[in-house]
């Protein structure tokens, strides 16, 4: 799922993805291609978590004070 938004005029795009990194990343600001990702699910160990809506929000929103 893409969405975008614009900060200071500059248009960034939010793509829900399966995971980041393996597993290891909730969510991530790529700066050079305005763009942020944010996992439906992380690993620990061995164990697959799968995240809620809300977790997914809060991480959206802790990636956008990034931008």
């Amino acid at each position: 799922m893409l969405r975008q938004f614009s900060i200071a005029g500059i248009k960034h795009t939010v793509e829900i993805v399966d995971n980041i990194d393996g597993g290891d990343t909730f969510g991530k600001f790529i700066p050079a291609g305005q763009k942020i990702l944010v996992a439906e699910r992380v690993k620990t160990g061995d164990t697959w978590y799968d995240q809620s809506d809300e977790m997914m929000e809060n991480t959206l929103w802790h990636e956008i004070l990034h931008v």
